[in-house]
């Protein structure tokens, strides 16, 4: 029998605890976790539609509402864990408020916070990228802004609900970009805020540049950072990231394990792995090596070309492989001329920068090989 079996991932585990009170099992990063996921549900369907809005988890229980048929994986997940929640005797005291949530294409801003309150402690979860352009656009734009908008919203979100929630203790976390928020928001925290945290919480968040270690006050807030990736991690090795890092068991395998509902839990704590997957350790190096080499106006070139690439092809998000292959197919044209419109030095840049990438990947794969005497699956 595969013993992975006999291992919960975060719903099973929600219901296995539904029972147990905090002080019969205390709150943890499992709990953490599953309030950072929630954040990535639309409240908004539930009439929270202004962040003075509140609702409580004994209301939602009550409430009548569905998961769409037609609704991806992932989004099943948020309904059934928002549900086993709700009716969950251990986090029966709670209420969700402060929901606010915003998109723009303009600004290349995607944003969300929401806020969960009880008796003890306030939680503020900021949700990871969406399956939306503008929101990827917003992640690419990390490696070479020393702000993004999101990054903006998420310290006067903390600032407000610090001041609307007074006197509470106050925990930050989010998974994918909203652990990278957390940390930001708490690292730019007014001092009588940086005093109300207990714990912050990244989960597979991706780092930071240079420069935000060296003009924030992350210094002040590390030892209350608690940052946990996959085995496999893609993601939350990028960029630069400092402190400890702890590292989990998946059920499933590759960039997939980015996806939490897939992590291993066992009597509540995660499962723990002692190192990296080698591949995670051999691409994250390629592509440090690969950033450092490019300047910052350099990339984001770069990336205005990747971006200009799915405009052309009339992308608009990531929700579906078999749509947007089917608009790639039908724009090709359209496509095709707009590269053939690209100047010839800015077409020689774009072949040269991915075809550096490729060789430093291929350079870093031969020298962790040659290093640990093994060979790295593909």
């Amino acid at each position: 029998m595969n013993e992975k079996e006999n291992l919960l991932d975060l719903i099973e585990d929600e219901k296995a605890v539904s029972s147990k009170s905090f002080s019969e099992l205390a709150f943890n990063e499992v709990d953490a976790l599953a309030f950072a996921q929630l954040s990535y549900f639309k409240f908004d369907i539930l009439g929270l539609n202004s962040p003075d809005d509140r609702l409580s988890f004994k209301k939602i229980a009550e409430m009548d509402f569905e998961c769409p048929a037609s609704a991806k994986a992932r989004t099943k997940c948020h309904y059934e864990l928002l549900k086993t929640m709700s009716e969950s005797e251990r986090y029966g005291d709670f209420f969700v408020t402060d929901y606010f949530t915003i998109s723009s294409e303009t600004e290349e801003k995607q944003f969300c916070g929401v806020t969960f309150v009880c008796d003890s402690f306030v939680y503020v979860a900021f949700r990871g990228t969406d399956a939306t352009i503008v929101g990827w656009k917003e992640d690419a734009n990390l490696s070479f802004l020393n702000q993004v908008p999101a990054q903006a919203e998420s310290v006067k979100y903390l600032e407000d609900v610090a001041n609307k929630h007074k006197r509470k203790p106050i925990l930050v976390g989010g998974h994918s970009k909203g652990g990278n928020l957390a940390i930001y928001a708490c690292s730019y925290a007014p001092k009588s805020v940086r005093k109300r945290l207990k714990q912050i919480y990244s989960f597979d968040g991706p780092g930071f540049r240079d420069e935000f270690f060296e003009k924030s006050d992350y210094d002040k807030i590390e030892h209350l950072v608690y940052k946990l990736v996959p085995y496999s991690s893609i993601i939350g090795l990028l960029l630069e990231n400092r402190g400890n890092c702890n590292i989990c068991d998946s059920k499933t395998y590759s960039i997939f394990q980015h996806n939490p509902y897939k992590w291993l839990i066992k009597d509540h704590k995660f499962v723990p792995k002692s190192h990296l997957n080698p591949s995670s350790v051999y691409f994250d190096a390629s592509l440090k090596r690969w950033l450092s080499d490019i300047s910052d106006e350099n990339r984001k070139k770069f990336f205005d070309f990747v971006f200009l690439f799915f405009e052309k092809a009339e992308i608009t998000d990531f929700y579906s492989r078999k749509r947007n292959l089917a608009k790639i197919i039908k724009n090709l044209p359209t496509i095709i001329s707009a590269y053939k419109a690209l100047d010839e030095q800015t077409k020689i840049f774009v072949k040269k920068t991915v075809g550096k990438l490729i060789s430093i990947v291929k350079e870093e794969k031969k020298k962790f090989e040659d290093e640990n005497d093994e060979e790295i699956d593909e």
